[in-house]
């Protein structure tokens, strides 16, 4: 009987989880005036405690890029040479949408 429930519980906690494995960050860069995509742009994902990198990657030919959903407290860096930076800390449900860099000058 006992084996059951722990059965049960293990299933249910199991189940809790689920949603938070295999979520991704998505967006897409852009140019703020013209809205042509930027390839290349640097995206990072670091730590709130202490600033470390999680996780990073570039935005492919069409602007586009994704990560893998942080477990910890993050926050998101967009950057690109010439433009100024974009950082955001809400990621809601992981679909970030455009993300417009304007110009550095």
């Amino acid at each position: 009987m006992i084996k059951k429930h722990y059965t049960l519980l293990f299933f249910f906690f199991l189940s809790l989880l689920h949603p938070l494995q295999g979520q991704q960050l998505r967006g897409k860069v852009v140019e703020a005036t013209t809205g042509a995509p930027i390839e290349f742009a640097t995206i990072r994902l670091s730590s709130i405690a202490d600033s470390s990198l999680l996780q990073g990657t570039a935005s492919g030919t069409d602007g586009t890029f994704s990560l893998p959903t942080p477990q910890v407290p993050a926050w998101l860096e967009v950057s690109f040479i010439g433009f100024e930076p974009v950082r955001m800390t809400d990621f809601g449900t992981g679909q970030l949408g455009i993300i417009r860099l304007g110009s550095a000058s």
